[in-house]
């Protein structure tokens, strides 16, 4: 049987060079009464496929509506070809975890469904939206808004309702600041009672998978839902146990020093005045004095990027604080950290230096009533949201299934440049989902989101790199090239960046044995090696333009030379040039590739066909393609057992 998706990337790699797609693949609409042997015998697919045929319902689809025209038919037939590319990926995954003891047992109900990848009703927004029933987080009524009033929000500030299932609600208070009898913060009070209106997301659906903490497969399970772009959120709340808390002041302090945040510690806190008049300016004060404003109404305040300790916080389940060398190929599911740059480091010698990872662990500490707008974390990076005590309301925006890559990058750049919008029905939905102690929260990389935090907050993250993800990160970052001044809410020189992919690139042999790695992920990770400076970010180069002396007379008559980005690109470039080990990180990723046709001939670059294959899959934002099993003995040609023998550096 011949596997429509993969006849569709043949034909079109035949005609590629010929004609623009529209026309080429309008030639594939088949005759009338034309049976498949001489339709394969027209477009020259006959020697590839000489004993094999479609399925009935893959040559239906090949006949021409009536009035339909080429650019319909060229449309309909990629999204066939998507379906069938993502059903070939989720079959493939099933039977090579079957296969090696990945799941030992029934998958749990809670793993989507092929059929959840393209839903066949485009989702509705705002008030038309009704969260699926819930069975997995039951909330009763609960009103936090009457607990603020008068203390931490001022008695002025009106109710925020949050429609849930089973005729539950969530009350909590508007952003509230009062001057003059106004509220300074009217602006953001009217785009949340719109984002209220679309409700609470309390269970499993298309986008958000829901875990319970004692789930025996859980790791592996949050790797593969983030690697299809679907958030993993992980909660132990119950229907008859479940009391909300309402975090005051005295608490959040005990909890900050619990989790070993000083009270001395100088920060920069930010403020929602500020903002409205958007002006990003910080205020330095140590935490004690931040703590001691909660009660003042006049402002409200929060602080971003706090630096913490791993160990001091985040679950050790999940695999942040051991990573620990283990021997080549020999990492199991049960023993892998999700932190795969971590476990890198833990398990290559070859590179003496260690990559600074400073957002590894971070905590973000709120008062009532602020809100933080659109933007994705930087790096494309997967992220870790674990809430210690408070509540947020997290707001993800979805894209529809139906975009290619450039048209979601384009509706987020323009979600973070205008703030207070919400995407139209074909673009996607909007998420929203309730944080509160304990839960745990997994973003993929390149998520859009906004925050509103309920109650004084204490929250820790940690942002990291999966191997599952990493097309997702590419995703990302080419957002970061041209838009990361509007869209990310940090960033990071750019050679660190690489040298982190390296180390990643590096270790791939310590991931083999009874792992699943796939085919997209992994061209992303060459890509990002091997085209390495169409990654350098405008807005570093802007950033290091500014602290560069003004070029003499002498230079300014030089076009080039007296250009600060041209300069400021050449410094970017000659750091990422000192970055070790690239080349051999190609040569373990060109042997991982070299089993898929689409990447084998020596006479073509391989950088290029890389590119191109990945442009070619950015058809779809989301599929991480194929699931493959690497051969240890393969890539060990290029990198001997020696010089990656596990132990820390």
């Amino acid at each position: 049987m011949i596997n429509f998706s993969k006849l569709v990337d043949y034909y079109c790699d035949l005609k590629r060079k010929d004609a623009e797609p529209i026309h080429y693949a309008a030639d594939m609409a088949r005759q009338p009464e034309e049976d498949q042997e001489a339709w394969k015998k027209r477009l020259g697919l006959e020697q590839h496929y000489h004993s094999q045929v479609l399925s009935n319902s893959d040559w239906k689809s090949l006949k021409k509506k009536e009035n339909e025209t080429d650019k319909q038919f060229y449309n309909r037939i990629r999204q066939l070809k998507h379906r069938s590319s993502e059903r070939l990926s989720l079959l493939t995954y099933a039977t090579l975890c079957l296969s090696n003891n990945l799941i030992r047992e029934k998958p749990s109900a809670v793993l989507p469904s092929p059929s959840y990848d393209r839903p066949k009703k485009r989702p509705r927004l705002e008030s038309e939206h009704q969260p699926p029933i819930s069975n997995s987080i039951p909330i009763r009524n609960i009103d936090f808004a009457s607990k603020l009033k008068g203390i931490y929000m001022p008695e002025q500030s009106q109710d925020l309702v949050w429609q849930a299932t089973c005729h539950t609600t969530v009350t909590t208070c508007a952003p509230t600041v009062i001057e003059n009898g106004q509220n300074r913060l009217s602006d953001y009070q009217a785009y949340l009672e719109k984002i209220a209106k679309i409700g609470l997301t309390e269970s499993s659906d298309a986008d958000v998978v829901f875990f319970r903490p004692d789930n025996p497969n859980l790791i592996n399970e949050i790797r593969f839902v983030t690697s299809q772009g679907r958030l993993a959120f992980v909660t132990d709340r119950t229907l008859d146990s479940y009391k909300p808390k309402t975090t005051d002041v005295q608490l959040l302090a005990a909890v900050l020093e619990e989790n070993g945040i000083s009270l001395n510690r100088k920060v920069e806190t930010h403020s929602m005045l500020q903002k409205t008049l958007d002006v990003h300016i910080t205020v330095s004060m140590d935490i004690q004095h931040f703590l001691e404003r909660f009660e003042d109404q006049s402002d409200s305040l929060f602080i971003l990027d706090v630096p913490t300790n791993p160990s001091a916080g985040i679950p050790q389940k999940y695999g942040f604080v051991h990573s620990f060398p283990q021997s080549p190929g020999k990492h199991s599911p049960e023993s892998r950290s999700l932190d795969d740059l971590e476990s890198s480091i833990a398990n290559t010698r070859l590179i003496h230096d260690y990559p600074q990872t400073l957002d590894k662990s971070w905590g973000l500490i709120h008062q009532p009533g602020t809100f933080t707008q659109w933007h994705h974390d930087a790096d494309g990076k997967l992220t870790l949201i674990n809430c210690k005590t408070g509540a947020k309301i997290w707001s993800i925006f979805i894209p529809s299934r139906l975009l290619n890559a450039d048209q979601v990058r384009e509706i987020m750049v323009r979600f973070a440049e205008e703030k207070f919008i919400l995407p139209q029905p074909h673009h996607g939905r909007v998420v929203n989902i309730l944080l509160t102690e304990g839960d745990v929260l997994f973003q993929p990389p390149g998520v859009m989101h906004q925050v509103y935090t309920i109650t004084p907050s204490y929250f820790q993250g940690s942002s990291f790199w999966t191997f599952e993800t990493l097309h997702l990160t590419r995703f990302s970052r080419l957002i970061d090239v041209e838009h990361g001044d509007c869209t990310t809410n940090v960033d990071h020189q750019d050679h660190l960046i690489l040298q982190c992919m390296v180390r990643l690139a590096l270790a791939l042999p310590h991931f083999t044995q009874g792992l699943v790695h796939y085919k997209r992920p992994l061209a992303a990770l060459y890509d990002m090696l091997g085209n390495r400076y169409a990654y350098i970010t405008k807005h570093l180069l802007r950033r290091i333009a500014e602290d560069l002396p003004p070029p003499t007379s002498s230079r300014r008559r030089k076009n080039i030379m007296g250009d600060p980005i041209q300069a400021a690109r050449r410094e970017v470039i000659a750091e990422m040039d000192q970055v070790q080990h690239i080349e051999l990180g190609l040569q373990i990723l060109e042997k991982a590739l070299d089993q898929y046709e689409f990447f084998k001939g020596g006479a073509q670059d391989k950088k290029q066909i890389c590119k191109r294959y990945l442009e070619r899959t950015d058809r779809q934002w989301f599929g991480p393609g194929e699931a493959i099993l690497l051969d240890l003995k393969v890539l060990e040609e290029v990198y001997p057992p020696r010089y990656h023998q596990g132990y820390f550096i």
